[in-house]
């Protein structure tokens, strides 16, 4: 699935788009992240709710906030 979204992004947008991943349910694990990162993805956002703070160690695994978390 992963690569198939990269092929999609690639010909769409181009090479030079930096790929980002939000990971179903938020859930993700060591093994996810090392694929992400073979077919370099440079985001990824969990459901953590909180600010993102971008680091180089971080930036596969960032909070974010959703919609509902907003009051309407």
């Amino acid at each position: 699935e992963l690569e198939k979204s990269k092929n999609f992004s690639e010909n769409f947008f181009g090479k030079n788009n930096p790929l980002t991943v939000c990971f179903p349910y938020g859930g993700y694990n060591l093994d996810i992240l090392k694929t992400v990162k073979k077919f370099d993805f440079k985001l990824g956002f969990t459901t953590e709710i909180n600010d993102a703070i971008l680091t180089n160690r971080n930036a596969l695994a960032l909070p974010r906030y959703d919609t509902k978390d907003f009051p309407t």
